[in-house]
């Protein structure tokens, strides 16, 4: 992570595998953290990817953060799932 310090990028894209709480802890809030919740998640409960998805938005919500994931969509996720993605992001307050 010290290599932001040197590159200083506007932003830094995040996979799964990231200890969050390091990130936080390493990562200046003047960079943007985009990424994060695995994937796996996307074909898990319905409660459970909510729960996923909120825990994402909590930890990052005093920084500029775009929710994504740490790695593309599984082949096997259906479209509704990911509209029900999307929806619980956009309702987040």
């Amino acid at each position: 992570m010290e290599f932001c310090n040197v590159v200083k990028p506007d932003g830094l894209s995040i996979d799964s595998k990231i200890d969050v709480n390091l990130i936080l802890k390493k990562i200046g809030k003047k960079i943007t953290i985009q990424g994060g919740m695995d994937p796996k998640y996307l074909n898990s409960k319905k409660k459970l990817m909510e729960k996923k998805i909120h825990f994402y938005l909590n930890k990052f919500k005093s920084r500029n953060y775009i929710f994504n994931l740490g790695h593309g969509v599984p082949k096997e996720t259906s479209p509704s799932t990911v509209h029900k993605l999307v929806k619980v992001v956009r309702s987040f307050s």
